[in-house]
């Protein structure tokens, strides 16, 4: 084991939370990170090899995964990082478990943030596919029986009249990573609810059943978490509540700007019945957590 050397705890953190003794193993927790990684995590220097679906079983083993690639949000952050390309199933099983708030976070960031941008990775490549055959149409060229098949398909899925192209390509686009972490957090509670625990339910989608004069709801889950990031970005993209959010991001393109999820928070008073208080909390944990500077994550090749 190696000192951390002028490792500080901060206010309102104990030395339970924080000791400045971090176990290093062969350089695979980066120096950066090493003040916020409780050592009453540690595990052998052995499971920092494991793969993605056994290292999952802990979050102190999942950290150590992602490190050993070189994983970290500063670098993501501030100097262009990738982000691996590590889609995990579930959340660590021990996420509740954590005494340090500032670890739980780093690992649900870190374990989200591919799922994210790998749901985007999705939206984008239709939505270049789209933008394509809506040039060719444009400059009055023809489709093809396939081509006419895929945009049909595209504009089922997106809820949207396959012939009116402008609204679906309103609807094609990528979710900011800053909106999507901040939501899920406030959802799961950093990821320790018992619904995102056991259903995968990382944005709190709820089911709606009448049933005579009432009606009963639940929350919504999911076989793994890309399901989950799926529905919620094809929930953001069609449902009409979220309508003036679609119409901002678009905005944002057209002035060849990357969509702010800061920005288009403002437009989701209706996902919550806490209405602009749940804006306003949206918004608070994108800017004290730095998600803005993840808008423009990518994932590794």
């Amino acid at each position: 084991a190696a000192l951390a050397a002028g490792a500080t705890m901060g206010p309102g953190r104990s030395a339970a939370d924080f000791r400045t003794v971090v176990q290093i193993w062969q350089g695979q927790i980066p120096a950066a990170e090493a003040a916020i990684v409780p050592a009453s995590l540690a595990v052998p220097a052995s499971l920092a090899r494991s793969e993605p679906a056994a290292a999952a079983a802990s979050a102190f083993s999942l950290y150590q995964y992602f490190a050993a690639r070189g994983y970290t949000l500063e670098s993501v952050r501030f100097e262009g990082g990738a982000v691996p390309r590590v889609l995990l199933s579930r959340l660590p099983t021990d996420m509740e478990k954590i005494e340090s708030p500032e670890f739980r976070k780093l690992v649900f960031l870190k374990t989200l943030l591919p799922l994210v941008l790998a749901e985007n990775e999705r939206i984008l490549a239709d939505r270049m596919r789209l933008t394509a055959l809506i040039e060719r149409l444009d400059n009055g060229s023809w489709l093809s029986m396939r081509e006419r098949d895929w945009l049909s398909a595209l504009a089922l899925r997106y809820e949207a009249d396959s012939d009116n192209l402008d609204e679906l390509l309103r609807r094609v686009d990528a979710i900011p990573p800053s909106l999507a972490l901040a939501q899920a957090a406030i959802e799961t509670g950093w990821g320790t609810s018992r619904v995102v625990q056991n259903g995968h339910a990382l944005f709190g989608q709820m089911v709606f059943r009448s049933e005579g004069e009432g009606t009963t709801a639940w929350v919504r889950t999911f076989e793994h978490l890309g399901a989950a990031v799926d529905a919620y970005a094809l929930n953001l993209n069609t449902h009409r509540a979220y309508s003036r959010m679609r119409a901002k991001r678009a905005e944002m393109r057209d002035a060849d700007r990357t969509p702010d999820g800061y920005d288009l928070a403002a437009h989701l008073g209706r996902y919550s019945e806490r209405k602009m208080d749940y804006v306003r909390d949206v918004r608070t944990t994108i800017r004290a957590n730095q998600l803005r500077l993840l808008d423009s994550a990518r994932l590794a090749g």
